[in-house]
């Protein structure tokens, strides 16, 4: 029996990898945000201060939530809030598998993301890469939800697809707390024999969600090591 039990488990991540979970129900996600409707700084949903944004980023204009507070990352692109359908569909790519999901909302990110540089709010990055998930919890879920939405975003911006972080093995940031979460050492580092070749300067970084923003800070950090000065922004379905 546990043979059995092993072999069917085994074939049910193989079919999560290879053709996503067909899903027996759809999510329609929510229109998108509009630009302005967010702090393209750090995301967050919080009214703007010019007032402050001249002394700290020039031209891009920041909230009071993050007005004074040093960022790795120079933008940060999103489709809104972390809730109600777009939070369903996040967790249905994240524990089901649901590789269609991801699709719709890579390609819903990409169209966000050209909106922003159309009107010059974020630079043109030249290639993409996403937050990197270690290969246990990669394995256990079939699916690595970061990379599957990057993908797509790929596709839908024409920009290469790079693999230039690793993540080492350890607790699920959601067994952590907050504060665990902001202060936890270094687990995303640069797959240097990525970085030694010849690639752009300007990047874009995907991942599901932002929470507490630590998770994505150490991502660019760790991408700021080997390309000091390079333009990174960070695009993300959903701002908890």
């Amino acid at each position: 029996m546990d043979f059995a039990r092993r072999l069917f488990q085994s074939l049910l991540i193989a079919e999560r990898q290879v053709f996503g979970t067909i899903a027996l129900t759809s999510v329609d996600l929510p229109v998108p945000d509009e630009l302005g409707a967010w702090c393209l700084r750090c995301g967050a949903s919080t009214p703007l201060a010019p007032d402050r944004a001249s002394e700290i980023l020039g031209p891009l204009i920041c909230c009071a939530r993050c007005a004074g507070i040093r960022l790795e990352r120079s933008a940060t692109i999103r489709l809104g809030q972390h809730g109600g359908a777009l939070r369903d569909a996040v967790l249905r790519i994240k524990f089901g598998a649901d590789l269609r999901l991801a699709h719709d909302i890579g390609h819903a990110l990409a169209q966000q993301y050209a909106r922003a540089c159309a009107r010059g709010d974020v630079a043109r990055c030249a290639a993409v890469t996403s937050v990197p998930m270690p290969l246990a919890r990669r394995v256990e879920r079939g699916i690595d939800h970061a990379r599957a939405i990057a993908r797509s975003f790929s596709r839908s911006t024409r920009l290469p697809l790079l693999r230039l972080l690793r993540h080492d093995p350890g607790p699920a940031q959601a067994l952590l707390s907050g504060r665990e979460r902001r202060t936890r050492s270094m687990r995303i580092h640069p797959r240097r024999q990525w970085l030694r070749q010849e690639t752009p300067g300007a990047i874009i970084v995907v991942d599901d969600v932002l929470t507490t923003g630590s998770t994505a800070e150490q991502a660019v950090a760790a991408l700021r090591q080997e390309r000091v000065g390079s333009v990174i922004v960070v695009a993300v379905a959903a701002v908890a």
